[in-house]
């Protein structure tokens, strides 16, 4: 993250890039960091952007993820099997606060559970709430381990797929007769 946004004058582009394949037709506005030159200290980053199609609609609702999925089976357990380890990465903590608001008109229909999975491999904690005309979600993500040893990837492979598939489940919005959500 501190490589990928330290030059300031690419940020909304960095960020448009990363997020462009699960919103398509995104609009960065605006990109916000805390001191990325500070390595004692976590990386922060904040955006504003104008997501004009979001979602699948289904009749008068519209089915919405509220997250950028992080597919750690697909990136780290795809194979059924390893002869070597699996190289995750610095264990590391990803504290994740999203803020969507709502076009006037929306209501939600149904939010997903809040999930708590927990392994020797690290700890998801999501949860999705209504408040205030917007959703607000929590998703905080810590990986405990640099590496995977073939004798435990099975079991990495089962807590890579729960973190997945809670991180999958989806909100129900509510379309009013008079409008409808983009």
């Amino acid at each position: 993250l501190r490589h990928r946004l330290e030059a300031e004058a690419t940020r909304v582009e960095r960020v448009e890039d990363g997020i462009r394949d699960y919103y398509p037709g995104v609009r960065v506005t605006a990109v916000r960091t805390g001191d990325l030159a500070r390595v004692d200290a976590p990386a922060r980053f904040e955006y504003d952007a104008t997501v004009p199609v979001y979602g699948t609609r289904q009749g008068d609702a519209w089915l919405v993820t509220p997250v950028v999925p992080l597919d750690l089976a697909r990136n780290y357990a795809a194979r059924s099997s390893r002869t070597q380890d699996v190289v995750v990465g610095v264990p590391s903590t990803w504290d994740e606060t999203r803020t969507l608001r709502l076009p006037a008109g929306v209501t939600v229909g149904e939010l997903p559970p809040a999930a708590h999975v927990e392994s020797p491999f690290g700890r998801l904690d999501y949860t999705v709430e209504a408040r205030g005309g917007a959703l607000h979600v929590r998703r905080t993500l810590t990986l405990t381990r640099d590496r995977i040893p073939p004798q435990d990837y099975a079991a990495f492979r089962v807590f890579a797929q729960q973190v997945d598939d809670a991180l999958a489940r989806r909100v129900t919005l509510r379309l009013s007769n008079q409008g409808s959500a983009r």
